[in-house]
C-alpha cells in the first residue's frame, strides 16, 4: 500500500494560496517506546509513526494495534469491523 498524500500536503497547500489567514502548522509527533512519551519527530528520529497508514497496515497484516497507537476500545472496534467487511473499513 502506498501512501497517497505526502505527510504535510495539506499544509504546504496554503503556501501555495493567499488567504489572508494565518496558518498554524503542527508539530509532528511521534511515540518513544523506551520513555513511553510522545515527542516531536524533530527532537528524535527513532520514534515510532503515528498515522492512518500504520493502523491500516497492522489490520491488514493481522497484527494487534499497540495502545499508544490506538486505545483498546477503538481497536476491537476496528478489527471487528475488518473481519466482518474490511470494504466499509477501507475505501477504494
Amino acid at each position: 500500500m502506498s501512501d497517497y498524500y505526502n505527510k504535510t500536503e495539506s499544509q504546504e497547500i496554503f503556501d501555495k494560496i493567499d488567504t489572508d489567514m494565518v496558518i498554524i502548522k503542527p508539530v509532528e509527533v511521534g511515540y518513544d517506546l523506551v520513555t513511553s512519551k510522545y515527542l516531536s519527530i524533530k527532537e528524535n528520529d527513532t520514534l515510532q509513526e503515528l498515522s492512518g497508514s500504520i493502523i491500516r497496515k497492522f489490520l491488514l497484516e493481522n497484527h494487534e494495534l499497540p495502545n499508544y497507537l490506538v486505545r483498546e476500545n477503538i481497536s476491537r472496534i476496528l478489527k471487528n469491523i475488518f473481519i466482518k467487511s474490511p470494504d466499509k473499513l477501507f475505501e477504494s
